[in-house]
């Protein structure tokens, strides 16, 4: 067999690739965006680390640059940053970038300018994904997580149990999203999206699974979502420009059962001038199901973007093929399609599928290369084009299980240095033929 493995199909129609190569308008900050396809977020782990001084955490390293110029030239139209914590005592992995008030300096914004900057260098736009884990913070980083309310999450050995936000926490939380949307307008990038997906704390405030509030910010889906719309007002009176891009991240999962409240908030959301959102969750379409099947994530996309007459509705999530990608759009379920974990294995690949080079992304080995190890590859892969290193093909079961040994050495490791009081960040380094 030839490696590496390759999605169906070998190259995209005359119509796909035109398709996908068009430029839109986003309708608020009239800003173009040169193809139909971007960058989803994808947590990249490459900035600075210190377990006892929080102004030292979150800078991002010169090899960020690098990644982002990379994924410049590769055709996207709009890449969505990693999550950029707003608050450092609160975050999930270490190495992530964080945007908050004790550790602006000028290297900190140096180095996020130097990443929207290598990012723009080829004509795409750049924003910044504002994020905050809530409950999701492992107790070796804070034990004491916060969240809409005091709900756990089920993996609780290693998370604490989370505190309700206080008015008074609400607040402060509210202007630590406002001035890390106020450094990246500073440091140019083109606007922000606000994470509201995957149980991330604005999404702890939407679902009532984990927001058993009885004040303003619980109850219904008005007082679930005050919070996530607060902050984008307070985001457009401080910046103050019309071409700021604000888009939000949501994910069906949080809205089971509750089509209508969805539907209401994305609706609240386009009266804010919101540009775009972005829906997830799964994967779009089931390539074992039967042709009619619908998923979760496309009957989700198919009722919100019916449901909006301006703000663009954006989907990524197991769109694999250029076909599939093209069909989404021309269903009029997206206006533009996204690219996640395969932007790191294939960082050119809008580019390829557009000029009609390619019509798909190395496909993973599906007997070796499970859903998790992916997740943790996707890290090694940025690592490795950010430093200018070999990629693995995880369609080549050979290389597959070599990482997978390297991979639970290294995780090993990690838990023995944490069993030791020492938290290591970032993500494993790996090339073919490398030590771990």
């Amino acid at each position: 067999m030839a490696f590496p493995v390759r999605y169906e199909p070998p190259t995209p129609s005359v119509q796909d690739a035109e398709l996908l190569g068009e430029t839109i308008a986003l309708p608020f900050s009239k800003r173009l965006l040169k193809s139909r396809i971007f960058k989803a977020s994808t947590g990249e782990r490459m900035s600075s680390w210190d377990e006892n001084d929080l102004s030292k955490r979150g800078i991002p390293f010169d090899r960020v640059a690098n990644l982002y110029e990379i994924w410049g030239q590769g055709g996207y139209s709009l890449i969505i940053t990693g999550q950029v914590v707003v608050n450092p005592e609160q975050v999930e992995f270490p190495g992530i970038p964080i945007i908050h008030k004790m550790a602006e300096n000028p290297e900190t914004l140096r180095q996020f300018e130097k990443m929207s900057a290598a990012g723009k260098a080829s004509g795409s736009l750049v924003v910044v994904q504002l994020s905050h884990p809530g409950r999701r913070v492992p107790s070796h980083i804070n034990t004491q997580p916060v969240s809409a309310g005091d709900v756990r999450l089920e993996d609780a050995e290693h998370r604490g149990k989370p505190i309700p936000l206080t008015k008074e926490g609400i607040r402060l939380l509210e202007s630590q999203f406002v001035y890390a949307a106020e450094v990246a307008y500073r440091t140019k990038f083109d606007g922000v999206q606000i994470n509201a997906a995957y149980d991330f704390l604005i999404a702890q405030f939407l679902s009532t699974k984990t927001n058993n509030r009885n004040d303003e910010y619980g109850g219904d889906i008005l007082g679930r979502s005050r919070i996530v719309c607060e902050i984008i007002q307070q985001i457009r009176d401080k910046v103050g420009d019309p071409e700021f891009i604000i888009g939000v991240k949501v994910d069906h999962e949080g809205f089971r059962g509750q089509m209508k409240d969805a539907v209401d908030f994305c609706q609240a959301l386009e009266k804010l001038s919101v540009d775009f959102i972005e829906l997830c969750g799964g994967a779009y379409r089931d390539a074992e199901a039967p042709e009619d099947h619908i998923t979760p994530l496309e009957e989700f996309a198919q009722e919100i973007s019916s449901s909006l007459t301006k703000t663009l509705v954006f989907i990524s999530g197991g769109l694999r093929s250029s076909e599939e990608m093209a069909a989404a759009i021309r269903k009029k379920h997206c206006a533009s399609v996204g690219v996640g974990r395969p932007s790191a294995s294939d960082p050119h690949l809008p580019r390829k599928i557009i000029s009609g080079s390619l019509g798909g992304p190395i496909k993973p080995d599906p007997k070796n290369a499970s859903k998790g190890l992916i997740h943790e590859a996707v890290g090694t892969q940025m690592e490795a084009l950010a430093r200018g290193n070999k990629l693995f093909d995880w369609s080549n079961p050979d290389e597959v299980l070599e990482y997978k040994e390297r991979l639970q050495a290294f995780q090993d490791a990690r838990e023995q240095d944490l069993k030791g009081g020492i938290v290591r960040s970032g993500c494993m380094i790996w090339s073919p033929g490398s030590a771990v």
